[in-house]
């Protein structure tokens, strides 16, 4: 949609540029049109520097004030100005008016075409989804290529959690993940159900309780042929319970023993008060970090951290259950590390 509007904007302009060039070019003046149209770009970037140089110059408060004032008003003297100093200049000369037309004909097509994109970015956002969601429906039922690489069942006494973790070769790009629990599909479940449900680098990672009903999960993707597919993968039957544990890096790191969507992820750092888990600083993405990639393996913090908690639960308003790992403090005794569940 953006590449056909580009091309709309680009053939309006070749219109317009035409039309000027006609009307000059009968007063005998074609030739002066375009050395002045030439002349539009140093003119542009001298008025570029008269905001840019000066705005540079000051700092603090006033930069604002200032960058506005050489952009509203100063700029768009230095622009006229300039277009009527070089139809003058050349031979045969323009006229004022004609300088004047021709200065104000690119910025007035310039904003005319930002307005009419803007109003565009509804109807052209609509299309797109409805030309995605007409490709979904056709994808080809295909052999999943993301095979199990783990399955977790972790203990609390609130009550278990399931893990399990599918990987695919590189080649495969994942464009789409619903989720289907009993005879309920949620579409883009990747979105909605960032708390249980994340990926990694060619990885899915699915968190699920074992009272809820059956679960899977229907996956499009791409792969070195091009053609969208769609495969479903099942969650395999829950295995012997294990505690929870995590891998620390020092006093300011951890491994987790699976990827697990950030955002269920709650950290106490050594100075916080006893059994408060508030900070959410794992959560956020991190330069460089791509966030359809909502997974989280590693993590490094900036202070020293006490504990981790991880929050699971199977529907909003139900309660919680709670994966928890402490690190054991020098001289606490018991080792490097401690974990628990709740």
């Amino acid at each position: 949609m953006r590449a056909l509007f580009g091309l709309a904007v680009l053939v309006a302009l070749v219109f317009v540029m035409r039309r000027e060039h006609r009307e000059l070019a009968r007063a005998g003046k074609g030739r002066s049109w375009l050395i002045v149209r030439l002349g539009a770009l140093p003119v542009a970037l001298l008025t570029a520097a008269t905001v840019w140089l000066p705005a540079r110059a000051v700092s603090g408060p006033e930069a604002l004030a200032v960058l506005y004032v050489l952009l509203l008003g100063v700029a768009p003297l230095v622009w006229i100005g300039a277009h009527v100093l070089l139809g003058r200049a050349i031979s045969p000369a323009l006229s004022f008016a004609e300088s004047l037309q021709l200065a104000l004909a690119l910025p007035t097509f310039g904003i005319a075409a930002a307005l009419v994109g803007e109003q565009l970015q509804p109807l052209g956002w609509s299309i797109a989804q409805t030309g995605q969601r007409a490709a979904y429906g056709v994808a080809t039922e295909a052999e999943p290529r993301h095979e199990l690489a783990a399955a977790r069942r972790w203990v609390t006494p609130a009550g278990d959690v399931l893990v399990a973790r599918w990987q695919a070769p590189p080649d495969v790009h994942v464009e789409r993940i619903d989720l289907v629990v009993g005879t309920l599909l949620e579409k883009d479940a990747g979105l909605q159900e960032a708390d249980r449900l994340c990926q990694a680098p060619g990885a899915i990672v699915l968190l699920w309780l074992p009272d809820e009903s059956e679960t899977s999960l229907r996956v499009y993707w791409r792969d070195g042929a091009a053609h969208l597919r769609v495969s479903s993968l099942t969650p395999p039957a829950p295995g012997a319970a294990v505690p929870f544990g995590v891998a620390w890096r020092g006093e300011t790191g951890f491994t987790l023993p699976e990827p697990l969507p950030r955002q269920i992820l709650w950290v106490r750092y050594e100075h916080d008060p006893p059994a408060r888990f508030g900070s959410s600083e794992a959560q956020q993405y991190r330069p460089g970090e791509r966030p359809e990639m909502s997974c989280l393996a590693t993590w490094q913090a900036r202070f020293p951290i006490a504990g981790l908690r991880v929050r699971v639960e199977n529907h909003p308003g139900s309660a919680p259950r709670w994966l928890e790992a402490l690190r054991t403090m020098p001289g606490a005794g018991g080792g490097e590390a401690g974990e628990r569940a709740s």
